[in-house]
């Protein structure tokens, strides 16, 4: 907010530390699995006796989180083309 208000004390580090906090080190854009994997391989599940919950923790694991995993995939693809492409021309003095 304060770059809105204050374009001039936009800098170029300050942009390179946000967008490599966003694309580098946002732990929340992976989705944590481990326990839902040992529980799979270690044929736990029955264990939770609770055919329902262990449906909803599959549909979970197996269908949301594929998706939010292929889904930041393409995200991480979109942001990768920004650095690239369009960074570049928004930082170059020269043209602008």
């Amino acid at each position: 907010m304060t770059w809105f208000r204050e374009p001039a004390s936009l800098s170029g580090d300050s942009v390179t530390a946000y967008l490599g906090f966003i694309g580098d080190d946002n732990p929340t854009m992976f989705p944590r699995r481990s326990a839902w994997t040992t529980m799979v391989a270690s044929g736990q599940l029955t264990e939770l006796d609770n055919p329902d919950l262990v449906t909803r923790l599959g549909n979970l694991y197996e269908s949301i989180n594929e998706r939010l995993e292929y889904n930041g995939s393409n995200y991480d693809q979109a942001l990768e083309e920004i650095y690239r492409r369009y960074v570049p021309e928004v930082w170059d003095p020269l043209n602008a």
